[in-house]
């Protein structure tokens, strides 16, 4: 079984929003009419307030002469610009030029939101911010145009007004560029003076390098070493190779005979000889055939041959001399060469070493020289710039005086009146709707406290209807009297196989209405033709003895006590088949009377003399009567006010009576308002006469 606590999901429809707004449409009708009437006579006794526009535009390029976007900083982007002026023109720099200008302290119009802080003054704060909240700028979308509007009470002023703050903001502007001009030559000036003091410095340190290190042209002498160097190493190079050669040749010589060296020099002379002392040995080979070598011409054959060879033996022994001085020669060279071409390196290394320096200086003293120019350049163009004033804002269109007001807008007014007091009715039904957290229509038992419905039962309307306790009796046409029939019908089939005979009637809270339930249902039961028992077991604050108007006691309580006997504590009423037994003496002890043994006997001894007993009962909450009868009854039946109780306190209650195991029959919603009930469709039409003096009949709407 679900948690009586547990609201259930429900889908809801335009028709639910729309029933909300019928039940409560006086409320909505009230709301809306007093808000309309309400707009309505603030915009008719409002003051006139009319409003001029001025037009101008601002080109973010200025037609300068003179760019200084590398002295001064520069916006980021054109909306970031335009954004900047928007917020000159709404600045209080630019309203303090107008109200100078237009003297708005003396004007009469800004004296009663201003007022006097000393004789003759006014409070320049407030001035300045009733002027601004006057003002209004206004972008023109994908442009460079701007709204400057000023509202006030006099037409005359707002286009005067307007026109000022256009033409005070060009002022500014030029103004502005004098003072950024001033400021651009003041920054260059000592950016100048720095600079010129730099060149200075830079100067004297390349002058002391050079004379230091005795450099006067550094290119020339630099380019001198250079030549030097490379003309070294060509020679060095050819010395390098004639001394390898001639060491080849030395080497080859070292030990080799005549006939090798005269292949590895060329020596004529050597040749000669070795060809004449050839032919002179073929000669004397030849006379050896004719002669011994004693003979003359023989010996002195052998004597020039021996010649010969000592002579070749001696240029052999000079061809060698020779070649090892060449290669003696050709290493002393080539070792010159290579020390003065190493002396020379180290020459260019140092000229290297001197330039480096020397670039670095020069380089120093030639970039401040040609930022100094550069700088008194600018200077000299923002002198010539200065005296011309250009500025990038026109006004395209002066503000004239409007021949109408802008508001207030009488007819938009009114209709925004009436749609706005129809939206704050709509939402103050809304508002009480969710506020009344009570049982309005038969839909909210089921929904909200999971229990079944046994019937409504309408308020009481109508001077003519007396004794509301008894209305079934009094006035059996009455639409209460057929509720309460409704009400038997629904408790005979309440229950299946046979209806309940022993009824528990209860509510949640006090007057709530159970006691003329309890006393009407035993009413239409008896008319019905049933014997019915009404038994007053509220002994905190009984009511069924005055509704009877009956005496208290004997009662209840007497017999529960022993001090009376049943048949004299049953009393009869004026309706047939109807009983009631009073509660009697109020007790001091209600719950243990009520709890005793003897109260379980009564019940059972009275269940067979009857055909129903309803026992009314005290409240639920906060009392444990009511739940210590619950054990003694078939059903509890739970009476609420409509509209009035609370869900939660009747959650409660329900949910006391389930942890008994005690069967709900169900829900009687008493005191319905039927006719702000939007669920009035519910219910069965039955039209009744009341009263034949009476001009209209009424009609009551119930539900089953």
């Amino acid at each position: 079984m679900e948690d009586t606590e547990q609201i259930e999901n429900t889908d809801i429809h335009l028709r639910d929003y729309w029933e909300v707004i019928l039940k409560h449409r006086w409320t909505v009708a009230t709301v809306s009419m007093v808000t309309a009437v309400t707009v309505a006579i603030f915009t008719f006794s409002a003051t006139p307030v009319y409003k001029a526009t001025a037009t101008i535009k601002i080109d973010k390029e200025t037609p300068k002469v003179v760019n200084y976007e590398d002295v001064l900083p520069k916006s980021a982007d054109a909306q970031d610009f335009y954004r900047t002026q928007y917020g000159i023109l709404k600045s209080r720099a630019i309203a303090k030029m107008v109200i100078e200008k237009l003297s708005l302290d003396k004007h009469q119009e800004f004296q009663p939101s201003v007022g006097a802080i000393a004789a003759g003054s006014v409070d320049e704060r407030k001035l300045m911010d009733s002027f601004q909240k006057r003002l209004e700028i206004e972008p023109v979308k994908n442009s460079s145009l701007l709204k400057v509007a000023f509202s006030s009470s006099n037409p005359e002023f707002s286009s005067q007004a307007a026109n000022a703050v256009a033409q005070a903001y060009i002022d500014y502007n030029v103004d502005s560029k004098f003072r950024t001009s001033e400021k651009a030559r003041q920054w260059l000036l000592d950016k100048i003076n720095e600079v010129r003091a730099r060149v200075e410095v830079s100067e004297e340190a390349l002058q002391t390098y050079t004379r230091e290190r005795g450099i006067f042209s550094l290119e020339k002498d630099e380019n001198i070493v250079m030549q030097r160097l490379e003309n070294l190493n060509m020679e060095l190079s050819k010395a390098e190779t004639d001394r390898m050669s001639k060491e080849a040749i030395y080497s080859e010589s070292a030990g080799s005979p005549a006939e090798a060296l005269l292949t590895i020099r060329g020596n004529q002379l050597i040749g000669g000889l070795k060809a004449e002392h050839a032919k002179l040995e073929s000669e004397y080979s030849r006379l050896m055939m004719f002669y011994k070598p004693d003979y003359p011409k023989m010996t002195q054959l052998k004597n020039q041959m021996d010649t010969l060879e000592e002579r070749i033996r001696k240029e052999v022994s000079n061809l060698v001399d020779g070649i090892a001085s060449d290669y003696r020669e050709a290493m002393k060279r080539e070792q010159f060469i290579r020390s003065t071409f190493e002396t020379q390196r180290e020459l260019a290394i140092q000229m290297k070493d001197k330039a480096i320096q020397y670039n670095i200086l020069k380089r120093e003293v030639d970039t401040n020289k040609e930022l100094y120019n550069g700088l008194l350049q600018r200077l000299k163009e923002i002198g010539t710039s200065a005296v011309e004033a250009i500025s990038n804002v026109q006004v395209l269109d002066r503000a004239e005086v409007p021949d109408r007001p802008f508001k207030p807008s009488k007819g938009l007014n009114i209709i925004l009146g009436v749609w706005a007091g129809l939206f704050l009715g709509i939402c103050s039904a809304f508002s009480i709707e969710y506020m009344d957290d009570s049982i309005k229509e038969p839909g909210d038992v089921e929904k909200f406290l999971h229990v079944p419905i046994l019937g409504l039962i309408p308020s009481l309307e109508g001077k003519g209807e007396l004794y509301p306790e008894l209305i079934s009796l009094k006035n059996i046409k009455s639409p209460l009297s057929e509720a309460f029939r409704t009400l038997r019908t629904s408790l005979i089939f309440s229950s299946p196989g046979s209806p309940p005979k022993i009824i528990l009637a209860t509510s949640s809270k006090e007057s709530e209405g159970k006691s003329t339930v309890a006393s009407n249902l035993g009413t239409v039961i008896a008319q019905g033709g049933g014997r019915v028992l009404i038994i007053d077991a509220d002994l905190r604050r009984p009511s069924v003895h005055k509704v009877f108007s009956s005496p208290i006691s004997p009662g209840l309580t007497n017999l529960l006590t022993g001090n009376a006997e049943e048949k004299s504590v049953i009393k009869s009423t004026e309706v047939p088949g109807l009983f009631i037994i009073p509660s009697g003496p109020i007790p001091p002890n209600p719950v243990e009377l009520l709890g005793s043994q003897k109260m379980k006997e009564v019940i059972a001894g009275l269940k067979n003399d009857f055909d129903f007993i309803i026992l009314d009962t005290p409240p639920i909450n906060g009392l444990a009567d009511t739940l210590t009868l619950t054990q003694l009854v078939d059903g509890v039946i739970m009476v609420v006010h409509g509209g009035i109780t609370p869900k939660w306190i009747i959650r409660e209650s329900i949910k006391q009576l389930k942890g008994t195991n005690t069967p709900i029959l169900g829900v009687v919603i008493n005191n319905l308002q039927l006719k702000k009930n939007p669920y009035s469709h519910y219910y069965a039409s039955y039209d009744y006469s009341i009263e034949k003096s009476e001009k209209k009949s009424r009609s009551r709407w119930l539900g089953l």
